[in-house]
């Protein structure tokens, strides 16, 4: 290993002479360092460190990637709805139950059978019922459409739903279970709109098996714009 080392820096100084390029060794050195540390902890912030150095250490980068000094990692995003949120969600949903059945009670004593089967088609997330049908249909408005595919799996997460004790990983965003979708909708509660927007759009990408590379193309954004999210949802993402 000593000789490679020495063939590599040998060849390291015959290809690159730009008096900012520290040698291979103290290259290779500072990246071992930075691995511990919680700032500076990637290829730019440990060596480049100004924009005008990007394209000369560009190539640096290449050379050593070539040579396996460098493993090229990939960051693949996973969404979890831990504990507390599931329960946050479970109480909402009682009190809008509760609601509705005062709701309801208050109108049976009025005497007007008719309204009694009135539901808030918002609260029940655009089912419609129609009188004397007895099923619900779906309502056409746009106002409750959804670009997401149907589930076909209640349990798709890992772990039963009804587990409120666990963490559930949504496994697959784009096919979330209602369940799951108000657990998504529930992770944007306080944040600023514009960061909740685009979480809403991009956590369909968020299913563990896509690289940050293929997210950025998918969703048409930026690597800082990935990262301004991650940063806001980091405590439902791994």
């Amino acid at each position: 290993m000593r000789y490679r080392l020495s063939v590599l820096t040998s060849e390291f100084v015959r290809d690159f002479n730009h008096p900012a390029i520290p040698p291979l060794p103290r290259i290779l050195a500072t990246i071992s360092s930075s691995m511990s540390k919680q700032t500076e902890s990637h290829f730019y912030a440990c060596l480049v460190k100004t924009k005008e150095l990007i394209s000369t250490f560009y190539d640096v980068v290449i050379w050593m990637l070539k040579r396996d000094l460098l493993v090229t990692l990939h960051l693949r995003v996973r969404v979890v709805a831990p504990p507390n949120l599931k329960l946050h969600v479970q109480l909402q949903r009682e009190r809008v139950l509760a609601r509705r059945k005062a709701m309801l009670r208050g109108r049976s004593r009025q005497g007007s059978r008719n309204q009694e089967g009135e539901l808030d088609t918002q609260e029940l997330g655009g089912l419609t019922t129609f009188p004397n049908s007895g099923l619900p249909w779906l309502t056409l408005s746009p106002k409750h459409g959804t670009n997401r595919l149907p589930s076909t799996d209640s349990n798709r997460s890992g772990i039963m739903e009804d587990d409120k004790n666990s963490p559930s990983i949504i496994s697959d965003p784009a096919r979330a279970t209602p369940m799951q979708r108000r657990w998504l909708m529930a992770m944007s509660e306080g944040k600023d709109p514009y960061i909740a927007k685009r979480f809403e759009q991009i956590n369909q990408f968020f299913d563990g098996k896509r690289s940050d590379d293929e997210i950025l193309y998918r969703a048409e954004i930026t690597r800082k714009q990935l990262r301004e999210v991650l940063h806001h949802y980091e405590e439902y993402v791994s």
